[in-house]
């Protein structure tokens, strides 16, 4: 999609994907700077590192700090064979890059502001993270339920050089008309899901290959709203 095609579509599907090159160069290179980084993942460039997986049951498996991704994903790897990977329901791994970030913010503002039609006066809360989905990890089909008053979307940016399709880890977006929509992970790709108006299913298929793939992920609201909702 264009992104002028992809705003229309988020408006009346609840979702839609672009890439962000076709929007602004600007932000192109902003993204370009996270591109596979593995040195942005370590603990100096994250207020903290964590991991989540949980079963059918809803055992949380992971969710501490840890130095790196690479420690994390070696608990991951620990607790996966011993529960058993037919009980669980999602593997992630996640860390927020540290406050004052402002070529992240300069990203999802210019973001919100394109789609939502926002204008400078709205005071953006902007929660970021980056996330690792490598081999085995996967999330679950389902729903993060409307936000009319706090979250504008969820608001996905890959960082994935040369990713294939067939290395899985492709997000599944499902809209009321029942028909799957694949976004595949590529770089400078990014995937919106409207929270305000829409509550679609979405999933990520499980990582099949030997690959890593990051993604920087937020969620804004206005700040004013959240006031309203205390």
């Amino acid at each position: 999609m264009t992104p002028l095609e992809a705003k229309e579509h988020l408006q009346t599907k609840g979702y839609c994907s672009f890439n962000i090159a076709d929007l602004n160069l600007e932000l192109f290179d902003i993204v370009d700077k996270y591109r596979c980084d593995k040195a942005k993942s370590e603990r100096e460039n994250m207020t903290f590192l964590r991991g989540d997986f949980s079963t059918s049951s809803g055992e949380i498996g992971i969710n501490t700090n840890f130095k790196s991704f690479e420690e994390a994903n070696e608990i991951k790897d620990a607790k996966v064979a011993l529960l058993g990977k037919d009980d669980i329901t999602q593997i992630w791994l996640y860390g927020h890059p540290k406050e004052g970030n402002n070529s992240l913010r300069k990203l999802y503002t210019e973001l919100t502001k394109y789609f939502y039609d926002i204008d400078d006066n709205v005071d953006l809360n902007l929660d970021i993270s980056i996330s690792l989905y490598n081999k085995g990890c996967f999330l679950d089909d389902h729903i993060d339920g409307k936000s009319p008053v706090k979250n504008y979307a969820s608001m996905l940016v890959y960082l994935n050089k040369d990713w294939k399709e067939e290395d899985g880890g492709n997000l599944i977006l499902r809209g009321d008309d029942n028909i799957d929509y694949k976004v595949v992970p590529e770089f400078g790709t990014v995937a919106i899901i409207d929270l305000q108006n829409f509550d679609i299913y979405h999933q990520v298929e499980e990582i099949v290959n030997d690959v890593e793939r990051y993604t920087i992920i937020c969620f804004p609201f206005d700040k004013k709203n959240l006031a309203k909702n205390d």
